[in-house]
């Protein structure tokens, strides 16, 4: 396959972009007072699928953490009045683990900061979210629009920013576009 220079520039600035988020997330979390694997905790949990706890197990996997250094997390949050542990019902010998009050206000704080910095970088973290690119909606002027953009060319619309292939081409770019 031959790549061209362009592809290599994408790449390297999609890596550039997402270490800068890293590394806002990692600042925003020390910040919120707690750490970022702690944070990615937190999220994780809320964030499990079709429901608000997860078990250690499910956390250790969405964190890539061995099952004792996630236990060991696990119980750091729960020092710290994060998170609380509850007895599954139909299985006595597991447990769940869910956000308190607290560790939600925590999240919720840091999940708003770290919205606003994607928006800002330009980087939509939704596109991951599908295991087949071809399941990612069409974007739409109007789903553009509602974070605030405007591009002339209503096919090149996504939630991260204008797609527009040539980014040096301003007649291609509305007045709030941010190729």
């Amino acid at each position: 396959m031959d790549l061209s220079k362009t592809d290599f520039e994408e790449l390297a600035e999609f890596r550039y972009r997402l270490r800068k988020f890293l590394r806002f997330s990692e600042m925003a979390a020390k910040s919120a007072g707690i750490t970022p694997r702690q944070h990615q905790l937190l999220l994780a949990v809320q964030g499990f699928p079709d429901r608000d706890y997860a078990t250690p197990t499910e956390i250790a996997e969405r964190l890539q953490l061995r099952h004792n250094s996630c236990l060991g997390l696990v119980t750091r949050c729960e020092l710290l009045g994060l998170v609380e542990r509850f007895v599954n019902e139909n299985d006595r010998r597991s447990v769940y683990i869910r956000l308190t009050q607290e560790g939600l206000r925590v999240l919720n704080d840091l999940t708003v900061r770290h919205q606003a910095e994607l928006y800002r970088l330009g980087v939509s973290h939704r596109n991951f979210i599908f295991k087949d690119m071809s399941e990612i909606p069409a974007p739409t002027k109007d789903s553009y629009k509602q974070i605030g953009g405007e591009c002339k060319d209503a096919d090149r619309y996504s939630i991260s920013g204008c797609t527009t292939r040539d980014k040096r081409d301003p007649a291609a770019h509305g007045p709030d576009c941010r190729p």
